[in-house]
């Protein structure tokens, strides 16, 4: 009789757990998109004033990801080179210097980077051309053109 109120318990207790993961799996997501969010923005509005700082500068054209750490647009203690640097651990790159101007955001997943270009492309973000045939995502990676 014990083990059959074992087992009962165990399922039950497995019932319970795929429900509160099903009830709170959406609610991971959006937390994290918000995350990935809030940080392809500080990487856009870095990349823009280091185009608009140095807009007459001759090494613009080479300018990377790198630059931005180096010249303090973005932090360096949180930043190296973009390589599995963002929240989710993936790949960052930035192109102020590029024609066109982009930023490219590893998001994970199809579904996070579409939420993703959608919030661009409705001009939730500033400094994001919303307009730009550039913008895009591929598999999981998103593309933006900065203005």
């Amino acid at each position: 009789m014990n083990q059959v109120a074992i087992v009962f318990g165990l399922i039950i207790t497995s019932i319970v757990g795929f429900g509160a993961y099903t009830a709170l799996a959406p609610l991971v997501t959006q937390s994290e998109n918000r995350n990935m969010e809030a940080e392809i923005i500080n990487v856009i509005n870095a990349a823009s004033e280091y185009r608009w700082v140095n807009r007459n500068e001759t090494g613009l054209a080479s300018a990377d990801f790198d630059a931005l750490v180096d010249n303090g647009y973005l932090d360096s203690e949180l930043y190296d080179d973009g390589g599995d640097e963002s929240v989710i651990e993936t790949d960052i790159t930035a192109a102020p210097g590029a024609t066109p101007p982009v930023v490219t955001y590893d998001a994970g997943d199809a579904e996070s980077c579409n939420w993703l270009l959608q919030r661009a492309e409705t001009g939730k973000w500033t400094n994001v051309d919303a307009d730009a045939a550039a913008n895009a995502c591929a598999t999981a990676t998103l593309t933006v053109v900065i203005e």
